[in-house]
């Protein structure tokens, strides 16, 4: 029996590059590698876990030079009819049958695990968590195969969250692609699961997605369509909150106000706490929606006094959430020409990038550095020009 081996979340996608270079059908490559062409589609989509042999041969038909076998992280549960050695790694859960978990609460070591997850994706690299989520979730899919009804839908519940905090990271990443295949398996879980307000929440993280390649027209439409599959009070006002800054990126100032509004009152009615979605790292969700959105329509001095309440209520220890309004904070005070203030947002947001990595913080601010640029020959700039060299260093995507 072939041994499968635990992969980076990004080989599917990297396989289907390295085939399609290699100009092959997938029936082409299915018949030169001994598989059938729907194994090797789910292999590509991510549903199933390649063999060990599998990523070697392709790596050499495809000339990928030990790419595609650099993404093998780890080696997955042993051929049947080899010795087990019972050990600590979190691999062994896959190892054998596995434990029918019909005890109230048996799950709620994988709940914690998911809030220590978050947080400590709020002051590290988005990469390796990309990894270590999507895992958890295939951890918990083989649960759920093995539990009765009731724990293998909770179990498909709390891999769904896994999956989507899994695209949020590949999105902090760089990886768009990435992130909406991790959501659409937090979508296909939920939808198994009987969890329509999640399957209502991953529309709002592909509306997240879409907002940062600035359709916003998306972004609007998305959200609106999560709002009305679920009447989860949560879930309805992050859409609405998400629907706001679709509106406010077309300019349309009086819807972005009546989805802020409305988002609002969901949330004033909806559950909180470690199970609900959402970020657990920003106290007042709707406030800082409101910054960015007034930040987007050009009403930069409310932008500036929101945003400025909102770092200050923000824990010290969310870098991720600090550095992301730190870095739209100085981009407003930039607008409202003080510069020295927003050099100094500037470079606390800096600091804290180079520490979580996160693309979508560069994008803000790469455009904070076109605005610089303008100013760094003119006299009285010293702010500016101290701070360009290291936010040009800061604005590179690291290799």
């Amino acid at each position: 029996m072939e041994q499968k081996v635990v992969v980076s979340p990004f080989f599917g996608p990297e396989l289907k590059k390295w085939r399609l270079r290699a100009h092959l059908s997938l029936r082409e490559f299915a018949a030169q590698v001994n598989y059938t062409p729907g194994h090797l589609s789910k292999v590509e989509n991510g549903r199933k876990a390649p063999s060990r042999f599998l990523v070697v041969r392709a790596d050499e038909l495809l000339q990928a030079g030990g790419e595609l076998n650099r993404m093998i992280l780890s080696a997955g549960p042993e051929p049947r009819g080899r010795e087990h050695r019972p050990g600590l790694a979190v691999l062994d859960v896959l190892r054998g049958p596995l434990p029918q978990l019909d005890e109230p609460g048996s799950l709620d070591p994988w709940w914690r695990l998911l809030v220590s997850t978050r947080t400590v994706g709020q002051a590290c690299p988005p990469l390796p968590l990309v990894a270590a989520a999507s895992h958890q979730a295939r951890v918990l899919g083989g649960v759920a195969e093995q539990s009765s009804a009731r724990q293998a839908r909770e179990a498909r519940v709390v891999g769904a969250r896994f999956f989507e905090y899994a695209g949020w990271m590949a999105q902090e990443a760089g990886d768009p692609v990435v992130a909406l295949a991790l959501n659409a398996h937090a979508t296909e879980w939920a939808q198994t699961a009987g969890d329509t307000a999640f399957v209502a929440y991953t529309l709002v993280r592909q509306a997240v997605v879409a907002l940062y390649a600035h359709d916003y027209a998306a972004t609007t439409r998305l959200a609106q369509q999560a709002q009305t599959m679920t009447k989860d009070a949560r879930v309805r006002g992050l859409a609405a909150l998400q629907e706001a800054h679709g509106q406010a990126g077309m300019g349309r100032a009086a819807e972005c106000t009546s989805a802020l509004l409305r988002g609002g009152d969901y949330l004033s009615l909806g559950e909180s706490g470690d199970k609900a979605p959402g970020s657990a790292h920003v106290v007042d969700q709707v406030g800082m929606a409101e910054a960015l959105c007034q930040s987007e329509l050009g009403r930069y001095e409310r932008a500036a006094h929101l945003l400025q309440a909102g770092i200050g209520q923000t824990s010290p220890q969310a870098l991720r959430a600090r550095a992301r309004y730190e870095a739209r904070y100085a981009l407003v005070l930039e607008r409202l020409g003080d510069l020295d203030a927003s050099c100094r947002a500037a470079s606390s947001a800096m600091g804290k990038v180079t520490v979580v990595q996160s693309e979508t913080v560069r994008s803000d601010l790469r455009t904070l550095h076109r605005r610089y640029a303008y100013y760094s020959g003119k006299r009285g700039r010293e702010a500016v020009r101290s701070i360009l060299p290291d936010l040009t260093s800061v604005c590179r995507s690291p290799e």
